[in-house]
C-alpha cells in the first residue's frame, strides 16, 4: 500500500496578515493575549503560504530544501515541529 498523503489547511476562524516577510495570526478562541496573537518568522511564513490544502508535508519539505538548501531530513523534521505547534494551537487542521 502507498503512503497516505495528507494536505493540511488553515483553520477558518483565524485572521492573518503578512507584513514584510513575517505573518501575524489572530485567533478568536483564546482568552489571553498570548493565546490570541501569534507571529511567524520569514521561514515559517514561507511554509504558511504553502499550507493551502494542495500541498502535502512532503511537498512543502521539498520546497524548503530547494529554497534554503538544507537536507530533506532536516527540512521535514523542522516542518513537522512547526506543523505540530500550529495544529496544537488550532491554526491548521488535516481534513
Amino acid at each position: 500500500m502507498g503512503k497516505l498523503r495528507v494536505f493540511p489547511q488553515k483553520t477558518r476562524d483565524l485572521a492573518w496578515r503578512i507584513i514584510d516577510d513575517e505573518t501575524i495570526l489572530l485567533s478568536f478562541r483564546g482568552k489571553r493575549v498570548r493565546d490570541v496573537v501569534y507571529t511567524l518568522n520569514s521561514t515559517a511564513t514561507y511554509i504558511w503560504k504553502l499550507i493551502d490544502g494542495k500541498h502535502s508535508p512532503e511537498d512543502i519539505a521539498g520546497r524548503i530544501v530547494d529554497k534554503y538548501g538544507i537536507s530533506p531530513r532536516v527540512a521535514l523534521a523542522k516542518l513537522r515541529a512547526l506543523m505540530k505547534d500550529l495544529s496544537g494551537r488550532g491554526y491548521i487542521y488535516y481534513p
